[in-house]
């Protein structure tokens, strides 16, 4: 358990959702006595009262009134999505205020955003981290220690399949933000856009079980560029493949079928990010990332991550995060999980395995 000394007071935005009351549960297992920070006193307040917390009331459409909310933090985490709402004036209000930022984004665009602060947080003198929880943090980690394991690697391909037992209005608002985002892959060394699901394989589950994939624009492809440096990278979850088919077809016209509540939770669980539908689905809960990294000789190295339920690995790794921070030694400007914390960073979750197949 940490002590005051490293931990200090930070500041914990989101806690009365449900992946806010997850990491809120796991600081406090761990010692630490965050602010609560949200728009509703009330539900603050009725969170705080039993730990003694501390509240502040913030507006994100107040930048003077977020940035003075943060004076004095020894960092805030933002776990309120969807992230191309919340996000920009959580950060910009973190800049403005020196006080360094974390997030549990799994959104392509705002990472994208976050990570092009990289100038404005070395002026500012304070570490940003993006994506500190599943799907980022877990991907980051297994592709750069999968690089690794290969000389002069050129291409990486990253599949992650969550196993969630919680169902989250705004991690479902995030997925569909990605969604409508489009398609996109690293070529190149560039981001580029493609039609959503153009490229289909299956993965191997340890028991033999081939899994089907289809390409996703994952927050994780502006990651492993940082992370990796490798030039041409696609990421991609689990999907039939009429699923992929369909989506394909639509991919021109997708926002506006994502109008549609029913094709919105059709998507939704099929990125994995929604509840366990029935008791027969409520666990064990296993987790997987799997990373695929090829060099011009044609060599190739494959390596799994294997954890157990993701909100509760976003949790802890978002905790971790902020112990990390707050220790210091992290660089001022703009961070993956992996880049600031190293590839190890994901095997401090409880539960977690990495290894090459």
């Amino acid at each position: 358990m940490p002590s005051a000394a490293t931990t200090g007071t930070w500041g914990l935005i989101g806690p009365t959702g449900v992946t806010g009351r997850l990491v809120l549960d796991e600081a406090l297992a761990r010692g630490h006595q965050p602010v609560l920070m949200g728009r509703d006193r009330g539900r603050l307040a009725q969170l705080a009262q039993p730990h003694g917390l501390a509240i502040r009331v913030i507006d994100a459409a107040d930048k003077a009134g977020l940035a003075a909310a943060f004076a004095g933090l020894g960092a805030v985490f933002n776990v309120a999505g969807p992230f191309a709402v919340t996000g920009r004036p959580v950060l910009e209000a973190a800049l403005a205020a020196r006080v360094p930022y974390l997030d549990l984004n799994g959104e392509l665009a705002f990472l994208l955003e976050v990570l092009a602060a990289d100038g404005a947080a070395s002026a500012a003198g304070i570490p940003l981290i993006a994506g500190a929880g599943f799907g980022v943090a877990a991907g980051d980690c297994l592709a750069a220690f999968v690089a690794a394991q290969i000389a002069a690697p050129t291409s990486l391909r990253l599949a992650v399949a969550p196993a969630s037992a919680y169902a989250s209005p705004a991690v479902a608002a995030s997925t569909v933000a990605a969604l409508e985002f489009g398609g996109r892959r690293i070529a190149g060394g560039k981001l580029v856009s493609t039609a959503l699901g153009d490229r289909t394989w299956n993965e191997t589950t340890p028991d033999g079980a081939a899994l089907p994939m289809a390409a996703a624009p994952l927050a994780e492809l502006a990651a492993l560029g940082v992370s990796t440096g490798i030039a041409e990278i696609m990421t991609g979850t689990p999907m039939p493949r009429a699923a992929a088919r369909a989506v394909r077809l639509l991919s021109g016209g997708l926002k506006l079928v994502l109008a549609v509540p029913a094709i919105r939770r059709m998507a939704v669980r099929a990125t994995g990010h929604s509840a366990a539908t029935s008791t027969a689905d409520a666990g064990p809960f296993v987790s997987r990332v799997w990373a695929t990294a090829s060099n011009a000789r044609g060599e190739t190295v494959r390596g799994l991550l294997e954890t157990g339920e993701g909100y509760a690995f976003a949790a802890s790794a978002a905790v971790l995060a902020v112990e990390r921070v707050l220790q210091g030694g992290i660089p001022a400007g703009a961070h993956t999980p992996a880049a600031a914390f190293g590839t190890d960073f994901a095997l401090a979750i409880p539960g977690t395995t990495m290894r090459v197949l």
